[in-house]
């Protein structure tokens, strides 16, 4: 049976994942498998999280920029800062 991810819940996940490890960068396959969620939904939320200023890609190696930005975005109820 398939575990059926409630809304907003993959972009929680997805921030869990950077910021429970500062300084470490990622690559998209590693995100996906690390959230379970389908391309889609992941490239979908990355691109939120780029263009909020949380998130930094350089070609196709993603890492977080800092925890101040990611507490407005939260507090902002996850829309653009």
């Amino acid at each position: 049976m398939k575990r059926k991810a409630k809304k907003g819940d993959a972009l929680l996940e997805l921030l869990k994942v950077f910021l429970e490890n500062p300084g470490l960068s990622f690559s998209r396959k590693i995100l996906q498998k690390k959230i379970r969620k389908t391309v889609r939904t992941t490239n979908y939320n990355l691109r939120r999280l780029m263009k909020s200023g949380i998130i930094r890609r350089e070609g196709s190696i993603l890492y977080t920029l800092s925890e101040r930005y990611y507490l407005k975005f939260v507090n902002n109820g996850g829309k653009r800062i």
